[in-house]
C-alpha cells in the first residue's frame, strides 16, 4: 500500500523545472566547449600554416645587422648559409609532400580493382 502511495505522488513542479533548467545548462555548456575546441583547433592550424616559412628574421634584417656592426661578416655568412639551407630544406620537403599527395590522389582516382573482381564469361546466370 505504501508503494502505491509513493508511486501516485508527483514531485513538486519546481523540482521538475530545476531538473530541466540544469539539463539545458549542461547541454549548452557541452556544446559551447565543443565549439570552443573546434575554433581553437582551426585557429592554431591557420597560424601554423601562416608561419610555415618563418625563419625568425629576413636576410635583409641580417644584412642590416652586419652593416650596423652588430655581427661580424663571418657570422653574417654563416647565418645566411643556415637560413638559406633551412628555407631550401623546407621547400624540398613541401615539394615531396605535394608530389606524394598528388600520387595518392592519382592512384585513388584510377583504382579499377583487381582483374579477379570481374566475372568470368562462363559464370553467367543467363541461359544461352
Amino acid at each position: 500500500m505504501a508503494i502505491l502511495m509513493l508511486a501516485q505522488e508527483t514531485p513538486p513542479a519546481s523540482l521538475s523545472h530545476t531538473v530541466i533548467f540544469w539539463g539545458v545548462v549542461i547541454i549548452l555548456v557541452t556544446l559551447g566547449g565543443f565549439g570552443l575546441i573546434v575554433y581553437l583547433k582551426r585557429y592554431l592550424l591557420a597560424r601554423a600554416a601562416q608561419g610555415k616559412y618563418d625563419t625568425g628574421f629576413s636576410l635583409s634584417d641580417l644584412r642590416a645587422m652586419r652593416d650596423r656592426g652588430e655581427i661580424t661578416p663571418e657570422e653574417y655568412e654563416q647565418t645566411r648559409a643556415r637560413v638559406i639551407a633551412k628555407v631550401k630544406g623546407r621547400a624540398k620537403q613541401d615539394e615531396r609532400e605535394n608530389r606524394e599527395a598528388a600520387e595518392s590522389e592519382t592512384a585513388s582516382d584510377f583504382d579499377f580493382g583487381d582483374a579477379s573482381d570481374s566475372p568470368d564469361p562462363g559464370d553467367s546466370d543467363t541461359p544461352r
